[in-house]
C-alpha cells in the first residue's frame, strides 16, 4: 500500500517517498519506534513481505527489526533484521525457514544511531508466499557485450519458467520476459548493451501457483570499438594496410581482415594479431 498522510505514523513527505508522495515513517528520536500489522490470518511460515525501505538517520546507522507476536501485549519474537539502506532498497522477506505456524502480528521496530532519524517504508505488501518450489543453482554463462545465458536446476513441481531482465533491481521494470518450457532449464537474453549491469529473475510456474524469484546480477562485457586511422598504400600488385587500435582502451586480442574484388561475391578473410596487413598477388588496375 501507499500510506496516506495522517494515518498512524505516516505523513506526506513528497521528496522522500519511493512512489507517489506518501510514506510510512518510523521516527525514533530516542529509544525505539514500533508499529504492528493487523492480525495476519496465515501461519507465519506462509507469509511473505515486500517493501521499499530507506534509513534517514543522520549517522546512517539505523536498525530496523522485524518481529512476530501472537498477542500485541505479549512478548515479540525477533525474526529478521533489515540492513542499513542509504537509498530506497527493495526488501523481500519470507519466513518459510521458520517452524512458527501460529497466526499473529508482524512488528516493525526502528532504532537510529543518532539524535534524529527515521526509517521510511513504502509500498508495503503482506501476502501468502508461494508453495511452488523455486528454481535453484541459478547461474550465468556466455556473457558477451550483447548476450548472457541463464541456467538453473529444475524443481520437480514446475511446468515451466518465467525469465525476466532489467537494468534496475526491480522486476516491475523488466524490459524482457520470456516463458521457458519445462525440461529446458536455460534461457539466453539478447540485444543487451555493453558494459551495463543487469538484474535477472527466474520463477517456476506450477500451473496454479508461481514460485518466489531466484535472482542474479551481472555486467556485460564492454563493446569492442572499431579501429582508427585505417591507411592503405598500394603497389602494382600489392597493398599494405595499417591502422590504430580502438580508442576505448580495451585490450584487443585479434583483428579480422576481409577483402574481395568488386566483381566477386565471396569475401576472403584472415585473422591477425598486429596492426598491419599485406595483400599480394593482386590483379593490377582492379577495384
Amino acid at each position: 500500500m501507499d500510506y496516506p498522510a495522517g494515518r498512524g505514523l505516516s505523513f506526506n513527505i513528497v521528496y522522500y517517498a519511493h512512489s507517489g508522495n506518501q510514506v510510512l515513517a518510523l521516527n525514533s528520536a530516542s529509544g525505539e519506534a514500533r508499529i504492528a500489522t493487523p492480525r495476519i490470518p496465515l501461519p507465519l511460515n506462509q507469509v511473505r513481505v515486500t517493501m521499499w525501505y530507506v534509513d534517514l538517520a543522520l549517522s546512517l546507522s539505523g536498525l530496523m527489526r522485524v518481529g512476530f507476536t501472537t498477542n500485541l501485549s505479549g512478548t515479540v519474537q525477533w525474526i529478521d533484521t533489515i540492513p542499513t539502506c542509504y537509498d530506497y532498497t527493495y526488501v523481500d522477506l519470507n519466513f518459510s525457514h521458520l517452524s512458527i505456524t501460529d497466526t499473529g502480528y508482524l512488528v516493525f521496530a526502528y532504532t537510529n544511531g543518532s539524535s534524529v532519524g527515521s526509517g521510511l517504508v513504502d509500498d508495503l505488501s503482506i501476502f501468502r508466499r508461494s508453495v511452488c518450489t523455486p528454481v535453484s543453482n541459478l547461474r550465468l554463462s556466455g556473457i558477451t557485450n550483447s548476450e548472457a545465458t541463464l541456467t538453473w536446476s529444475e524443481p520437480s513441481s514446475a511446468v515451466g519458467y518465467h525469465c525476466y531482465i532489467a537494468t534496475t533491481n526491480n522486476r516491475a521494470n523488466a524490459f524482457d520476459s520470456s516463458f521457458v518450457a519445462v525440461g529446458n532449464a536455460s534461457h539466453t537474453f539478447g540485444s543487451l548493451a555493453g558494459n551495463t549491469r543487469y538484474y535477472a529473475w527466474v520463477t517456476a510456474d506450477c500451473g496454479s501457483d508461481v514460485s518466489m524469484e531466484a535472482t542474479i546480477s551481472f555486467v556485460t562485457n564492454p563493446d569492442c570499438g572499431g579501429v582508427r586511422n585505417l591507411q592503405a598504400v598500394s603497389g602494382y600488385r600489392s597493398m599494405a594496410l595499417s591502422w590504430d587500435a580502438p580508442s576505448d582502451g580495451e585490450p584487443v586480442t585479434a583483428y579480422s581482415v576481409a577483402y574481395r574484388r568488386s566483381t566477386d561475391t565471396t569475401w576472403l578473410t584472415d585473422t591477425i594479431y598486429d596492426r598491419h596487413y599485406f595483400l599480394y598477388d593482386l590483379t593490377p588496375d582492379t577495384r
